[in-house]
């Protein structure tokens, strides 16, 4: 069952402990508005934060109907920072409230800059040509795009089409602008951002009925495109998943 009420009086996770599925149980009843807490014997032994996980791929071209896909790195905090490959590991339950997809501009997955894909410049007009470029790149990305994630043999999100459904909630917002001196030979600067959305922290795909998870389920999420275009800059394309995580207090 994916959604809260999965967390019935008798409900069990293999390979969670007690403690945390107890305390999962509470927060699941809280999140649908339930009355009445069940009795946790010992609040100590769990602990209860906000998570967001991310998991960050360079993408310098897209092929046409290849699965990019997310959440299957080991653990490196810059590029995907589960815990363990596609879970979220030992004695925990999470709750997913909601999905996010960004492209970031002028870096690459590692944090290096990468000027080609920049999207301000202070250079020649061949320049301020790739920011704009860049950011049509970054609008075609965002209009397209099929989703698919599971958690385990469990549809989270089936064949949802356009990136536009999981807006990033954050970062600058889109413009651009040049200057020149006259002359096109001479334009010396230029600007071009585009975001996924409204920078707001609330915007995100959000999942109603809110699904949980497990250590014991595989998360994957693909990203499949039905055309193929080659980039004018180096982008990296990032999915952040909000979650509520109760895990053993170790």
């Amino acid at each position: 069952m994916n959604g809260l009420l999965g967390f019935a009086d008798n409900f069990k996770v293999s390979n969670v402990s007690a403690a945390v599925v107890d305390a999962a149980r509470a927060v699941g009843l809280a999140l649908a508005g339930r009355d009445g807490f069940p009795t946790i014997g010992d609040w100590s032994a769990v602990n209860i934060r906000r998570q967001k996980y991310h998991h960050r791929i360079a993408l310098a071209s897209i092929v046409a109907n290849n699965e990019y896909k997310f959440w299957n790195a080991n653990y490196s905090p810059n590029i995907c920072n589960l815990p363990q490959q596609g879970s979220i590991g030992g004695d925990a339950i999470a709750f997913i409230t909601s999905l996010r997809f960004k492209l970031e501009q002028a870096y690459d997955i590692t944090g290096a800059a990468v000027v080609a894909g920049e999207p301000g410049h202070t250079s020649a007009s061949a320049n301020v040509g790739t920011a704009a470029t860049t950011a049509a790149d970054c609008k075609i990305i965002f209009d397209n795009g099929l989703v698919n994630f599971k958690a385990g043999s469990r549809d989270l999100i089936k064949d949802c089409y356009g990136l536009y459904n999981f807006p990033a909630g954050g970062g600058a917002d889109g413009g651009g602008w040049s200057n020149n001196t006259g002359t096109t030979s001479n334009l010396t600067s230029a600007f071009g951002q585009v975001n996924n959305g409204q920078p707001n922290s609330n915007n995100g795909y959000a999942f109603l009925p809110i699904p949980w998870v497990s250590g014991n389920d595989l998360l994957d999420l693909s990203l499949r495109f039905p055309f193929a275009r080659t980039l004018a800059g180096a982008l990296v394309a990032k999915f952040e998943m909000d979650t509520i995580l109760i895990s053993g207090n170790k």
